[in-house]
């Protein structure tokens, strides 16, 4: 009698697109995902560097809004 989280064929069902990947190479998995959030840090920290506290706010304001195209 076949598990249910497989098919007949032995097959796992249901797999997502990223879990081969992340089967074959946690680390390419870990650097897909991190790599652009550790470029918006780098860059966030490059544009607040030397501002004054008060306009930190509009800085990273800025900032987000050139990340926004990666949401949509």
């Amino acid at each position: 009698m076949a598990s249910l989280d497989q098919s007949e064929e032995g097959q796992a069902v249901g797999l997502s697109s990223i879990e081969p990947i992340a089967a074959a190479s946690p680390l390419i998995a870990a650097v897909l995902v991190g790599l652009p959030v550790a470029g918006k840090v780098i860059v966030a920290g490059i544009a607040l560097r030397g501002a004054e506290s008060k306009d930190r706010a509009a800085i990273v304001k800025a900032v987000s809004e050139l990340f926004r195209w990666w949401r949509r």
